[in-house]
């Protein structure tokens, strides 16, 4: 019988003498070598290289690569994941895991998952752990500018507010910031303070009933958004400023 346990990767063979003796005081000793059989060992631990992976990724994305710690240094692995988000995973044949969809830090911000990992090619011994992979917030640019209003009397007070600027964006906590594309001004007739559309110079409906715009938004990540708008002058009754006759004699 042994006294301990053996174990074949760290010595494959014991060598033994034993000593035998009759009741007359004869004895005889022999050596022997005991040869340790190689089992298959369980695996006991698993890694991921790396646990995060940033939103907008490409299908089938590699998220780190799987490392299995097992006595059998030259054993097969088979993966099968399970766990809430295992549908949006899978292991490739370079033992890497993959997010087959693409992710979206707004939607969901982390993925939990179990690995059980089995020997000898998928027939063996297995072993599982849970790992939560992080998506990683990328700043995304906006989408659309909207204006609340966009028409004002003729003959207007200089500063007069005309509407205000929202923006549509995914990044809800973002910030931003509102400005006139180079020369889109109209020459100074609007000017922008924070999100409000100001005038600033004088609108004549007889001169140009419409002017154009082109708003450009930027936020904190520098991501740029432009859009034109038409900003409508509207008529207002406005008092005869002189008398003319067209002959004067008679």
């Amino acid at each position: 019988v042994t006294a301990q346990s053996l174990n074949f990767e760290l010595q494959d063979s014991r060598s033994v003498r034993i000593k035998s003796e009759d009741p007359l005081g004869g004895e005889v000793e022999k050596s022997f070598t005991i040869t340790v059989t190689d089992a298959n060992d369980a695996p006991t631990d698993m890694t991921v290289s790396q646990l995060t992976i940033s939103e907008n990724n490409d299908p089938f994305a590699v998220v780190g690569d799987i490392s299995v710690t097992d006595e059998d240094d030259n054993d097969t692995f088979t993966f099968t994941i399970g766990g809430v988000d295992a549908a949006s995973f899978e292991v490739n044949d370079s033992q890497q895991l993959v997010i087959k969809s693409t992710a979206d830090y707004e939607s969901q911000s982390s993925y939990t998952i179990d690995i059980t990992v089995q020997d000898v090619g998928g027939t063996g011994l297995t072993y599982q752990e849970n790992f939560t992979i992080q998506v990683v917030n990328k700043n995304e640019v906006a989408t659309d500018i909207s204006l609340d209003n966009n028409q004002i009397n003729e003959n207007s007070a200089l500063g007069a507010d005309i509407g205000n600027f929202s923006v549509t964006d995914e990044d809800a906590s973002d910030t931003h910031s509102y400005s006139f594309v180079d020369g889109s001004d109209n020459n100074g007739l609007f000017l922008i303070e924070g999100n409000i559309l100001r005038l600033s110079g004088t609108l004549n409906y007889e001169a140009a009933d419409k002017h154009f715009i082109t708003i450009v938004v930027t936020d904190a990540g520098n991501n740029e958004f432009s859009k034109q708008f038409q900003i409508n002058v509207l008529d207002v009754n406005e008092a005869p400023s002189a008398i003319a006759i067209s002959n004067s004699t008679i």
